[in-house]
């Protein structure tokens, strides 16, 4: 605000200068061009457009040595200027009259050879000629000495200063060529630029640098207009451009505003009032455009001193940020977009008349926006060179997340990448090795090591197969997700593909652990599709990718009671699955218990190898014997027909031992799934007292060839006596259902 202060007050000072008598303008030699500022403003509005009328009308009226109110040139009518321009050569000059800045319509009121009065009209309300374009300037037949000619502006609420440009007629034609090649050559140069940004934008996905572009497209026209260097550019663009400025305006100031704030990271939380004030100048539309067509003037006024105060506030922040906390980028900031501030300040200077129109205020002005597209590549630059380092930090973070093919897109991203977290749905897939901790101590640590890395390796190569992210590895396991590519675009069928990468899991593990001198690496999946919470816990020089919310609590459940070589699926996954798929053999539903719940959750369990034969129960045996899982347990096989009763309906009690029970049900219950098992003692049996019922949980189920599931039983809550005690009990219930005999199975 300072800086924004000290600037006006420092162009009010050297602007202010009074009016005196204004000396007829010489007329241009040959190579110049005179600069014809309209000061004589004659006090009459005459409402004739005949020649004789319009001249005693304007004759007659008083000249007034001021320059008009800009409140004239939007309301004020069409406003009469006298130009009196004086030929020192003894002949006749053609000269040409150029409306330099935008205006509506344009008439000259001249004598022609003869001494009649001729009014010539140009300008987009007076006339277009077959070509279709616009007449822009006015031929002039200038006798030697001083000849008086009157000049009449329209300015249809547009904002206009009174300056024309007189030129000889043969160094206007020669300027004109001059200029086209020059405007071509420039005109190109700023496209290829622009276009230049653009696609390095793209590039580097740093939309923050795309505001600048089309900032830069609406600036550059705007700034020719409203500084009278617009006169060589095609008039059908110019009158575009004149009934537009407003937006343009608008337009580019509210993109630079847009930039300045994310590049300075300038928030509620850092900035709160800042934040607030330019939230404030970025709804000033809402009230200037619709203020502008009833009172243009006051429209405008109000958004460029908005726009000043807001650069201002901009580069206020900066300063204040680049000198505490020394942070290079609103160092470079806060010197690279001061031209463009100064700029709006002369600009609005002129508009409220603190500063007169001059050439040196124009030459000035576009020297500080050439210095402005000069510093602009300074923070791009840096900008560039951060990102570069960002996205090879990010290109390193992300292998292994994501699949070889798809980094650069992500990475290209930069900071940008998951800089909010966002809510997607999608399917999350929870891969376990089961017994991980067994094996590092059956094999050499280092052995052990290169196996684990091998294996976790190959299932994230199935994962990227399938377009999965790698959330993260777990040590013994990885968490994956499939439906979001990272860079914001949802990808369909995600259920179908995680249950596919799940089966190639699957049989990948049993064919690796069946290979000849192979180690076996049970695998157990849960899948679940849910919306969940992604993002970035990391910082610039960091990737920490995280998914979190209920259906990843629940997608973990879902492993956690799967068996070996097994999937688990929830419902929302099932049901988006094609038929074609859920019709097929291999599915079951599973009740699995859910922590902090009550009720069992409904799933579904999958065997990805129910066409392969016997391939997983070979798989299971072999890890079995190389980690010697092999026990003793007295276990009696229970004829047919001996049915117990449980907390979750009737079950047929097929084996039991000290460890548990075997107990067939319709319903396939999931490991860890609580139940309790009714012995239903006599009421004088001694053991009614303490063990009229046991606690149990599930262990294993399996599915057999009936439709039914086998359930494997652990007692829970007692000690081994206990145990030894409830066996016998049982043993004396079942009386002739028991089959005497010891089977040796797994534990």
């Amino acid at each position: 605000m300072q800086f924004l202060i000290f600037n006006l007050l420092f162009m009010c000072l050297i602007a202010t200068r009074a009016i005196g008598e204004i000396a007829p303008v010489t007329a241009p030699t040959k190579g110049a061009q005179v600069d014809v500022e309209l000061i004589e403003f004659v006090d009459a509005s005459p409402t004739a457009d005949q020649a004789s009328e319009l001249k005693h009308s304007l004759q007659s009226a008083p000249i007034l040595m001021r320059r008009a109110e800009s409140t004239q040139f939007f309301h004020g009518g069409r406003l009469w200027y006298r130009v009196q321009i004086h030929n020192t050569e003894q002949q006749s000059l053609p000269l040409v009259l150029v409306n330099a800045f935008p205006t509506y319509s344009l008439w000259v009121l001249a004598t022609n050879d003869s001494g009649q009065s001729v009014v010539t009209k140009a300008g987009f309300a007076e006339t277009e000629n077959v070509l279709g374009r616009l007449q822009a300037s006015i031929e002039l037949s200038a006798p030697p000495g001083t000849s008086t000619y009157y000049v009449g502006t329209l300015s249809h609420k547009i904002l206009f200063f009174p300056v024309m440009k007189l030129w000889r007629l043969e160094d206007y034609n020669q300027e004109q060529m001059k200029r086209s090649s020059l405007v071509l050559t420039g005109a190109g140069a700023y496209v290829m630029a622009l276009v230049g940004v653009f696609l390095f934008t793209f590039w580097l996905r740093s939309f923050m640098f795309i505001k600048l572009v089309f900032a830069g497209i609406a600036y550059f026209p705007l700034i020719l207009l409203l500084n009278g260097q617009a006169y060589f550019l095609p008039l059908i663009l110019r009158r575009g451009m004149i009934e537009y400025w407003f937006a343009l305006t608008v337009l580019t100031m509210s993109l630079v505003i847009f930039f300045g704030v994310e590049f300075n990271g300038i928030n509620r939380k850092r900035n709160p009032i800042a934040i607030r004030a330019l939230k404030g100048f970025l709804a000033l539309p809402l009230v200037c455009v619709p203020l502008y067509f009833y009172e243009s003037f006051t429209a405008s006024l109000l958004y460029l001193i908005g726009s000043a105060l807001a650069l201002g506030l901009i580069q206020f922040v900066a300063i204040k940020r680049a000198i505490m906390e020394h942070d290079r980028d609103s160092v470079f900031y806060a010197i690279s977009f001061l031209p463009i501030t100064i700029v709006d300040c002369l600009v609005l200077a002129e508009f409220t008349g603190l500063i007169p129109h001059d050439s040196k205020y124009v030459d000035l002005q576009f020297f500080f926006i050439g210095l402005q597209c000069l510093l602009i590549t300074i923070p791009m630059g840096m900008k560039v060179t951060e990102m570069r380092q960002n996205i090879a930090i990010l290109r390193r973070h992300l292998k292994g997340i994501i699949a070889d093919d798809r980094i650069d897109d992500v990475a290209t991203m930069g900071p940008n990448l998951l800089r909010e977290p966002i809510d997607e749905y999608v399917t999350i897939l929870f891969v376990d090795i089961v017994g991980y901790s067994l094996i590092f101590e059956r094999m050499n640590s280092t052995e052990a090591f290169h196996s684990l890395r091998q294996v976790m390796s190959e299932m994230t190569q199935i994962v990227h197969r399938y377009g999965g992210v790698v959330d993260k590895s777990l040590g013994d396991g990885i968490l994956a997700f499939f439906g979001y590519d990272l860079i914001g675009k949802t990808i369909q069928g995600h259920e179908g593909a995680a249950l596919l990468c799940a089966r190639d899991l699957q049989q990948h593990a049993v064919a690796a652990g069946l290979r000849d001198g192979g180690t076996v690496f049970p695998l157990r999946v849960g899948i679940n599709s849910a919306k969940v919470n992604i993002g970035n816990l990391g910082d610039e020089n960091r990737l920490d990718l995280t998914i979190a919310g209920s259906g990843v609590v629940l997608a973990s459940r879902f492993e956690g009671c799967c068996e070996p070589f097994k999937i688990i699926l929830g419902e929302a996954t099932y049901f988006a699955l094609p038929p074609d798929i859920t019709n097929s053999s291999g599915f079951s539903r599973i009740l699995v218990p859910v922590k902090h719940q009550t009720s069992l959750n409904t799933a579904y369990e999958y065997d990805p190898l129910v066409d392969q034969g016997d391939l997983a129960f070979q798989a299971l045996e072999r890890y079995r014997q190389q980690n010697q899982f092999m026990v003793q347990h007295a276990r009696h096989q229970v004829q047919e027909g001996y049915v117990l009763r449980t907390s979750y309906g009737p079950m047929q009690l097929v084996n039991f031992s000290v460890g548990g029970f075997g107990l067939l049900s319709s319903l396939h219950l999931g490991r860890g799934v609580p139940l309790e098992i009714f012995l239903d003692l006599p009421p004088s049996h001694p053991a009614t007292a303490w063990v009229s019922s046991v606690s149990a949980e599930v262990v294993w189920s399996a599915v057999r060839g009936d439709g039914r599931f086998l359930q494997g039983v652990r007692v829970n809550g007692r000690n081994l006596e206990q145990r030894d005690m409830i066996f016998k009990l049982v043993e004396d219930l079942i009386g002739h259902f028991a089959l005497k005999t010891r089977d040796q199975i797994s534990a």
